[in-house]
């Protein structure tokens, strides 16, 4: 447009074939930095799947103190398992992104970001008796609920940036200090799950917990580009 906004739109469809195993694990895929090594993980054989999606693009950048861009997005990606279709790991439907950005000279930039997706798909976790010792006691097992059946709470969070830059003889140095998750909001990433007992004729679990992203968290740095 004549105003120097920029609108792209884009769509797509994609089957997916031939697809190969892969693992996961059910009750904390995200902060466990040894999945590898934990007992929930499982292995998945995916008979066929599809992803799918719109994108629409906004941008105003006309070289002048202020620009912006926004976008947003709505995807589904699913596959074929067991005989029943489920979303992959990472499903989110609506993806919504803000940028906005103010130049008042050469030397200082600010910046303010924005970003937010639906929650993405999880599995519960579930246990049964493996082995009875007594009508008191006895064994049990972790295993998973239906696949991807449960969503966690939506994502979103807000990010502040304030750059300073100095151009010297040996290059330009810019010194940020950047808040990210301003209003620190809980962005869940997981749940706690505990076993309770046996009774009604079936092990009983219960939520006892949830972990979640990282919390508000400021920062510093330096960067130096040289000449």
């Amino acid at each position: 447009y004549d105003n120097g906004i920029v609108l792209r739109a884009e769509g797509y469809y994609k089957n997916l074939l031939n697809l190969r195993p892969y693992y996961i694990n059910y009750q904390g895929p995200l902060l466990n930095l040894f999945e590898f090594a934990h007992p929930d993980r499982i292995r998945l054989e995916p008979e066929s799947g599809y992803s799918k999606g719109f994108e629409v693009f906004l941008n105003r950048d006309t070289g002048s103190k202020f620009s912006w861009w926004l976008s947003y997005s709505f995807s589904k990606v699913r596959e074929t398992i067991d005989g029943r279709l489920i979303p992959k790991q990472f499903d989110q439907h609506h993806t919504v992104y803000i940028d906005l950005n103010y130049r008042p000279n050469d030397r200082w930039s600010l910046n303010t970001s924005w970003n937010y997706h639906t929650g993405w798909p999880h599995t519960e976790s579930r246990t049964r008796v493996t082995e009875w010792y007594s009508e008191q006691s006895y064994n049990f097992e972790w295993y998973p609920g239906p696949l991807m059946t449960e969503r966690f709470p939506s994502y979103h969070r807000m990010d502040i940036r304030a750059s300073r830059f100095f151009d010297t003889s040996f290059g330009r140095i810019a010194a940020f200090l950047e808040v990210r998750n301003l209003y620190n909001r809980k962005n869940i990433a997981e749940y706690n799950y505990s076993h309770m007992g046996y009774w009604n004729g079936r092990t009983q679990v219960r939520r006892t917990g949830e972990e979640g992203w990282l919390p508000i968290l400021p920062s510093f740095g330096i960067s130096w580009d040289f000449r």
